[in-house]
């Protein structure tokens, strides 16, 4: 989870801090593509907690991050030179072409929404209030996430948007809430039993 969260900020930078600098279209479209590709190497990574979490009982890791990474290059080496790149209301807008719209919108449901629900589901058995919220709000993100970009990929054919940007703002602020905030547990660890021999 720790290289997910390092390539996946590394991708947001590279989607985001180039534009503060310049607007030129050939300098955006090139930030963009490595931004993508950092995105895609993200996704070999949540492949990798996905059968960490999920498939371990039933698979190598290697039969999950192999066919991850192949169809990762595959759809990024299509996608670069077919994607379109243009500017609407002050937001950049970075179009996928079909066949790799198809590929994000699939990998984002199937390696994203079913580790949410795993986290979700895990909520109830955590001990303590703050284990118990934040697998709950980590559950929301990865679903949310994973259903936010997948639906901007269908109905605009990017990864983000300014609605999906709103919404992952909302579900990283939550993620920030329950992991700073100091949670009382919600057990009472009973005090320690003394043997007759070390009473005093």
């Amino acid at each position: 989870m720790t290289w997910f969260g390092f390539v996946f900020v590394l991708s947001l930078l590279a989607f985001s801090i180039p534009s503060f600098f310049t607007l030129d279209t050939g300098v955006l479209h090139n930030t963009y593509s490595i931004g993508e590709f950092l995105f895609f190497a993200g996704m070999i990574t949540q492949a990798a907690i996905m059968w960490c979490l999920i498939l371990r009982r039933y698979f190598s890791v290697y039969l999950v991050i192999v066919p991850a990474a192949l169809l990762s290059l595959a759809t990024w080496l299509y996608d670069v030179p077919r994607s379109r790149f243009s500017m609407s209301h002050g937001f950049i807008a970075y179009s996928d072409p079909k066949l790799s719209t198809w590929i994000i919108i699939i990998m984002m449901l199937g390696l994203f929404v079913p580790v949410g629900v795993y986290f979700i589901r895990a909520a109830r058995r955590q001990i303590g209030a703050k284990a118990t919220v934040t697998s709950f709000v980590l559950g929301m993100m990865y679903a949310g996430f994973g259903l936010s970009a997948a639906s901007q990929e269908l109905i605009n054919g990017q990864i983000v948007s300014p609605a999906s940007a709103i919404v992952n703002i909302i579900i990283s602020a939550m993620l920030l809430v329950a992991l700073v905030l100091p949670w009382h547990l919600s057990v009472t660890l009973s005090a320690p039993v003394r043997s007759p021999a070390t009473s005093p």
